[in-house]
């Protein structure tokens, strides 16, 4: 499994567990790493649909972006420490 995809299943797994702001997060690392985001994934798309609706939107883009804002290299080492 790639860096984004790992990072997409710790998204779903953290909505799953009730951290839909950490889940944001997560996507937001997804796209750091990969530099685009997946928006032809139906499931991907569903998460973040449900992540909004949960969060809202100011509260989604303010979580998605401290991924998102975050050099590619310094997402890597985020998601490689959460694996540890």
């Amino acid at each position: 499994m790639d860096i984004p995809s790992a990072a997409q299943l710790l998204a779903r797994l953290l909505f799953l567990e009730g951290d839909p702001a950490g889940a944001a997060t997560a996507l937001g690392l997804s796209r750091a790493v990969r530099g685009t985001f997946d928006h032809g994934d139906v499931e991907l798309r569903s998460l973040v649909e449900a992540l909004v609706d949960r969060l809202g939107r100011t509260e989604f883009d303010r979580a998605y972006r401290q991924g998102v804002d975050m050099t590619r290299q310094e997402a890597i080492d985020r998601l490689t420490k959460l694996r540890s």
